[in-house]
């Protein structure tokens, strides 16, 4: 009976003892993930530029440490969590009674520059996430003019930055002599990538192509194939468009389908040139 209960007092023990063992880590886990949820880089002067709520600010200085960390995957929690760092260019705005705006901050020990977003409000008759949505601070990518130091690949979590679509909008706008070429954007009824090229040609005559391999070269002088996406060219003089043209990349993914669909629309247009020519005979 004795050897018994030796033998149950021992199963007993060693359950007791791994259970002891699975909360110990459950805790350390959960430590963990909170520890690295509340993670936050000080933002040293945001109380002086705004009334801003304290979460408001908790959430700014979380965010900057997530992009940051993104973007710094190499260096530990604890050498990002340590740093301080001064907004500017603070830009805030209010429309009925819902603030938002947007600022820059350096991080001057790794020579990079990030931009936040921000939305709040103290009116608490207001549901501010029904209105604005969920994401009421976000972090993101400079743009090249407004960066401190030297250019370098950045990427956010929130936004497809470290891509080459996400490159080319940081990049661009861009402009040389006459000619612009213009931030990157979507056709509405087709995801497709293009960006826009406005050349003033009041004084010259003949093709878009010395422009657009002008453009080309920006972009792939950022490590960016600029065979990636479709250019939209425009010949203007003044508000006066006098040539069009288009150039799809070798490698963009959906030439194909492009190509079908620029075809179709041309066809549309002449169709719709004729009837209106024929209805006017």
């Amino acid at each position: 009976m004795q050897n018994i209960d030796s033998k149950k007092l021992k199963k007993y023990g060693v359950i007791a003892i791994i259970s002891v063992v699975v909360i110990c880590i459950t805790y350390g886990v959960i430590s963990y993930i909170i520890n690295i949820n509340d993670q936050q880089i000080t933002v040293s002067n945001l109380t002086s530029l705004s009334k801003m709520p304290k979460n408001t600010i908790e959430e700014i200085q979380k965010n900057a440490f997530g992009i940051v960390k993104h973007n710094n995957e190499e260096k530990s929690d604890n050498e990002i969590a340590a740093l301080s760092v001064k907004a500017r260019d603070f830009k805030e705005e209010v429309k009925n009674k819902i603030y938002s705006g947007r600022f820059i901050f350096d991080v001057d020990e790794y020579k990079q520059s990030y931009v936040i977003y921000f939305t709040w409000t103290n009116d608490q008759t207001k549901d501010i996430e029904d209105e604005i949505g969920s994401y009421l601070v976000t972090s993101g990518c400079p743009k090249i003019n407004e960066l401190k130091y030297d250019y370098f690949k950045c990427g956010s979590p929130y936004y497809d930055d470290d891509s080459e679509y996400g490159v080319v909008t940081n990049i661009l706008p861009y402009s040389e002599g006459n000619f612009k070429a213009l931030e990157p954007d979507v056709y509405y009824e087709h995801p497709y990538k293009y960006i826009e090229i406005d050349v003033v040609m009041c004084n010259k005559e003949g093709s878009l192509d010395n422009e657009l391999s002008r453009v080309k070269g920006y972009i792939e002088g950022y490590g960016i194939n600029p065979e990636l996406f479709t250019y939209e060219m425009r010949g203007k003089c003044g508000n006066k468009i006098i040539l069009q043209d288009r150039y799809i990349g070798i490698d963009n993914p959906d030439k194909e389908a492009l190509e079908e669909i620029f075809k179709k629309s041309v066809e549309y247009d002449e169709k719709e040139h004729n009837e209106e020519y024929y209805s006017h005979a």
